[in-house]
């Protein structure tokens, strides 16, 4: 975890540039919208998230906007009072507990189960949409098995990680810092539990599913351990990875590409080769495994941003493309915006070290920024 660092100010740059940095200035049309993200970071994190997750990927599409504009609003809703307050009460946890990036990983893990398990119920429900033949193959005793690591795996990267780091390497004056009081953590997590709420009781009225009261307590009882198993990890334990030098921005961006994929195809071919689901539940969690090592062995959480700015372009490609097929042409101009933005970050960021990573291990404790008043 990063050292506090200066108050934020209305500069024209996406990030605070380095030196070294080959950052160029903003255009004047979008200067205005950097300053007011500067004056309001939490804003600025709900255009990460949900915007990477649901509707960069067309989970939710961009269409309905102009199509629908009411029903677009109603998912636009739902979707920021679960995953806003879900990154922002992440991130605070990881500061306020002087934590890292094991932490991090832990807390979206327990993301997912209050997402997929308790609000929407495809960790459940055989019948889910999204969980297509993974809904008969590895169900048992009314838990979609194989479903559960791909899941989980998109949430804690794309829905929680991603748009952590990218709000780090964007605006860097606020690494560190908490963007809340205690009392709006306390709202956050009363919009998150309301929206849940909501969710399963559409789920179970609209939708005709409850998991019943058995696996709902179970759900709950893994939110609740993953929540103090994360309290209590090492707050350097992904710094205990070995790292070498940095590897070439190429390589850690394919191995960020292959990420998502990988999921699709692990889950495709356990079906077709008619691979046991437990088999298949451990090569997920296998494969998961390896790629983290590869990503931390490589340098994705060490200084410099660079090389976690070339995973992280790896890994939101695949997505992009999954958007821009399901939602055209719409989601074509989020695929713009983005990698106008992930250029402007790369340019405002050396190539040598300069800093923490803002999943990094935490740094001492007098350093950490005090929560806001």
């Amino acid at each position: 975890m990063p050292t506090e660092a200066a108050a934020p100010s209305d500069g024209p740059a996406v990030a605070t540039a380095p030196a070294g940095a080959r950052a160029k200035p903003l255009p004047r049309f979008l200067a205005p919208l950097v300053g007011f993200l500067r004056r309001h970071p939490i804003v600025a994190l709900l255009l990460l998230t949900p915007g990477i997750p649901e509707y960069l990927s067309a989970s939710s599409p961009l269409n309905l906007l102009f199509v629908h504009p009411a029903v677009f609003g109603l998912f636009f809703a739902a979707n920021a009072a679960m995953y806003l307050p879900g990154a922002l009460l992440i991130r605070e946890a990881q500061i306020r507990w002087h934590q890292g990036g094991g932490t991090v990983i832990c807390l979206g893990a327990a993301y997912a189960v209050a997402e997929e398990g308790i609000g929407l119920s495809t960790m459940f429900d055989p019948r889910a949409m999204v969980v297509g033949s993974l809904g008969s193959y590895g169900h048992y005793l009314g838990v979609n098995w194989v479903w559960i690591p791909g899941v989980m795996m998109f949430h804690i990267v794309f829905s929680i990680s991603i748009p952590i780091l990218l709000f780090g390497s964007a605006f860097p004056e606020y690494r560190g810092r908490s963007l809340v009081t205690r009392r709006g953590l306390a709202v956050a997590l009363g919009v998150l539990a309301l929206d849940l709420a909501l969710l399963l009781l559409f789920v179970d009225v609209g939708l005709r599913f409850f998991m019943g009261p058995v696996l709902l307590a179970a759900a709950l009882l893994a939110l609740t351990g993953l929540v103090l198993l994360a309290r209590r990890l090492p707050h350097d334990l992904l710094a205990r990875v070995p790292t070498g030098r940095p590897a070439h921005p190429a390589r850690l961006a394919l191995l960020g590409a292959f990420l998502l994929p990988s999921t699709f195809l692990l889950e495709g071919l356990s079906i077709r080769w008619g691979i046991p689901p437990a088999a298949a539940v451990l090569a997920e969690l296998a494969l998961f495994a390896v790629m983290l090592g590869a990503a931390l062995r490589w340098g994705v959480l060490a200084s410099p941003d660079r090389p976690r700015l070339a995973f992280i372009a790896g890994a939101l490609l695949p997505v992009a493309l999954l958007g821009f097929l399901g939602s055209f042409p719409t989601t074509g101009v989020a695929d713009v915006a983005l990698g106008y933005f992930l250029l402007r970050l790369w340019r405002a960021n050396p190539a040598s070290p300069g800093g923490p990573s803002s999943l990094g291990p935490r740094p001492d404790r007098a350093a950490a920024a005090a929560p806001p008043a």
